[in-house]
């Protein structure tokens, strides 16, 4: 019973985390994500590790089979597509080294570590009132870097297949 609750707890901060910032991008593009789009290797990557490290963040270490039930739950509540082949594409991709998937999962830490750098290392220390979700981030920061993982390979399928890039 405890493990539920852990897991619900993990996927519930995750999920106010995250969608925030996918919601932000979906308005700058005017359009929700494609299934293509989150289906990219790169993107199963960046959201798979994003999820993992804010869950892992908010309520510390999850067994393995917690940790994918987060996974699942989280992914279906901000992607909005449902999460039945997600744990099996996450697996496929990470066991064949996929390195638009690895480099995801880098994208991710790095965005992580932004979220999760102490308030008395960012560069003009953060008002009163900047915590969110539990941490303390400067959130214009916070956006550049999401608008430079995340938004600048969601360009790429926004664009008409036909223009060169």
């Amino acid at each position: 019973m405890f493990g539920l609750l852990k897991v619900r707890r993990a996927r519930k901060a995750t999920v106010a985390l995250i969608s925030p910032f996918v919601e932000e991008s979906q308005r700058r593009f005017s359009s929700t994500l494609t299934e293509q789009a989150w289906l990219d290797p790169y993107m199963v990557g960046f959201m798979s590790m994003l999820i993992s490290l804010a869950a892992e963040y908010t309520t510390g270490r999850l067994d393995s089979q917690s940790a994918g039930l987060v996974q699942l739950e989280a992914w279906q509540d901000v992607t909005g597509f449902p999460s039945h082949l997600i744990g099996e594409e996450i697996c496929l991709l990470s066991s064949g080294h996929d390195r638009k998937f690895s480099h995801g999962c880098l994208n991710a830490s790095r965005f992580m570590e932004e979220l999760t750098r102490p308030a008395s290392t960012h560069p003009d220390h953060l008002p009163p009132g900047s915590r969110v979700h539990g941490l303390n981030y400067d959130r214009s920061a916070a956006m550049a870097l999401w608008s430079d993982l995340f938004d600048g390979h969601i360009e790429s399928f926004d664009r008409d297949p036909d223009l060169p890039p």
